[in-house]
């Protein structure tokens, strides 16, 4: 197995990120995201979020529930092991 051991790039600040951060959450709640998928609206209609036609509004809570719920690390395999 392939460990990344390369450094993050430090290209924005803490401020920065943050700002990105608080933008993102604004147009994911207030734009929202179309998903033609009709099994992923239906997914999310489950989860009590807002949904116009085909437009899911993710509410930044629900966002950041998700986001605690991602691995810290995982393995990434190649699709052909060669």
């Amino acid at each position: 197995m392939w460990t990344n051991t390369l450094k993050p790039y430090d290209i924005l600040s803490e401020d920065q990120v943050q700002q990105i951060h608080d933008h993102a959450m604004q147009i994911l709640q207030e734009i929202g995201v179309d998903f033609l998928y009709p099994r992923a609206l239906d997914t999310f209609r489950r989860a009590g979020l807002t949904i116009e036609d085909s437009r899911v509004h993710f509410e930044p809570a629900f966002i950041e529930e998700q986001i605690k719920k991602v691995p810290e690390m995982f393995e990434v395999q190649a699709r052909n092991p060669k």
